[in-house]
């Protein structure tokens, strides 16, 4: 069967979440496309067991197709040229998502898979749970139906044993948000067949997604070396904490990592965008099935405090680490205290410790579009080398631990090589600069 056929009826497992949402809407986008082609019958049935959040994800979506119409109008105009009904760019618009709402039903019943060739699972990440919902659709599915799990952690073929779709489950880890972000880590297992592994790809580039392949190894590259950098920066707060309040120690290595580092959030503020507990429950699924020590004693402390991090459904940030106003740290949790102090507060005692900003003119905004900025991160890099204050050792170590990662995920056979895994810094973190590049700096 085709990606087209398949296309035709498709269902999302855990639509309602961030995730699934995201993967409902680029779904969507591109099976109206599809539909004013060819002119044939599609379905996306979204389903999940919150049918109060079926308000919220068709509010989402209606928002997010007007907005891809808008910016595709020119193509629609094409689409709907036999439509003598539809004249302005406020009609065909209209058109385009109504007839893309159209396509859509929401279900709570997991049992509406019914059908589908193509489902996509993404609710949270746990094991038990995960295994015993694909268990479910796998009785759903039809003999030719492929599923693809957003699992950031669990090994697929794992997950394939455990629920019995050996050669029918593959790995589609989109990064959040899913609409926005451009990286998919797939990860195929050998059982799969080639026209299988094929139509995994093109699905890939028809979602207007880039593909890095990933070896089924528990974290696969992103959180293989997400996870591992933040179980250093947990045994460096231990260290610094023998010589100063932990709350600074914390302070100090967020800033550190987002302003020498030329990173677009610190360590701390990366954790709480993506949930403390998820954080968590990714490193405990990573022990388990790399006998790797990856345990963050911080991330424990926080949940047992009720301080999870995370977004809203409107995208604001959650307290975790931090508090916010917007998406700048506001305020700091202090564990002594037992509550939040004002960064002010701590923030000039943590400068002159780091001795100063290294940089105020070069930050990840200033670099993000700037045409020079390979040469000007190359410069900036071998200039830290050289610095000797406090706040340059600390970043050349987390910088290098960064780099013994990353070549740790070739060498054991995560990446197939060392530009996959800058690709995935880069597209799913945000990285301005890879492995390579820092590599440069230190024989400058």
């Amino acid at each position: 069967m085709h990606l087209e056929e398949k296309l035709q009826n498709v269902s999302v497992v855990g639509a309602v979440g961030k995730m699934g949402r995201g993967i409902a809407l680029v779904l969507a986008q591109e099976m109206v496309m599809l539909k004013l082609k060819k002119n044939q019958h599609y379905q996306l049935r979204l389903i999940d067991s919150n049918a109060n959040g079926f308000v919220e994800l068709r509010h989402y979506l209606k928002h997010h197709l007007k907005k891809f119409a808008e910016s595709h109008i020119i193509s629609l105009r094409d689409s709907y040229k036999d439509n003598t009904h539809l004249v302005s760019n406020h009609q065909i618009i209209d058109a385009f998502v109504d007839e893309a709402l159209d396509l859509l039903s929401f279900e709570t019943e997991v049992n509406k898979v019914q059908g589908s060739t193509l489902i996509f699972e993404a609710i949270f990440e746990n094991e038990h749970a995960k295994i015993e919902l694909l268990k479910r659709l796998k009785h759903k599915g039809e003999p030719e139906t492929l599923f693809l799990t957003n699992t950031s952690s669990i090994p697929i073929s794992y997950l394939a044993e455990k629920s019995g779709l050996e050669g029918k489950l593959i790995g589609f880890h989109f990064y959040n948000p899913p609409a926005v972000q451009k990286l998919v880590e797939i990860i195929i297992p050998y059982s799969v067949s080639a026209e299988d592994r094929t139509l995994a790809h093109t699905l890939i580039e028809r979602l207007k997604k880039i593909g890095i392949p990933s070896h089924d190894v528990a974290g696969f590259i992103g959180n293989g070396h997400f996870i591992r950098e933040l179980h250093f920066a947990s045994q460096l707060i231990e260290e610094w904490s023998q010589e100063m309040p932990q709350v600074e120690s914390i302070y100090l290595l967020d800033t550190l990592t987002q302003a020498y580092l030329l990173r677009p959030m610190g360590i701390f503020q990366l954790v709480d965008y993506v949930g403390i507990d998820i954080c968590h429950q990714i490193a405990t699924i990573m022990e388990k099935h790399l006998k790797e020590s990856l345990h963050v004693p911080l991330l424990k402390q926080m949940i047992g405090l009720g301080l999870k991090g995370g977004q809203g459904p409107d995208g604001t940030q959650k307290n975790g680490f931090f508090s916010y106003d917007g998406m700048q740290r506001k305020s700091i949790y202090a564990g002594k205290e037992k509550k939040y102090v004002n960064v002010q507060e701590i923030s000039a005692k943590c400068a002159a410790k780091m001795g100063g900003p290294f940089s105020e003119q070069l930050t990840w905004k200033s670099l993000q579009k700037d045409p020079k900025r390979h040469k000007k991160i190359v410069d900036y890099f071998y200039k830290l080398f050289l610095s000797e204050t406090w706040g340059a050792e600390q970043a050349k170590r987390f910088l290098k631990h960064s780099q013994k990662i990353a070549n740790g995920l070739v060498e054991r056979g995560v990446a197939n090589k060392i530009e996959d895994v800058t690709q995935v810094l880069e597209l799913g973190f945000f990285h301005l600069y890879g492995v390579s590049d820092i590599s440069i700096t230190q024989k400058h």
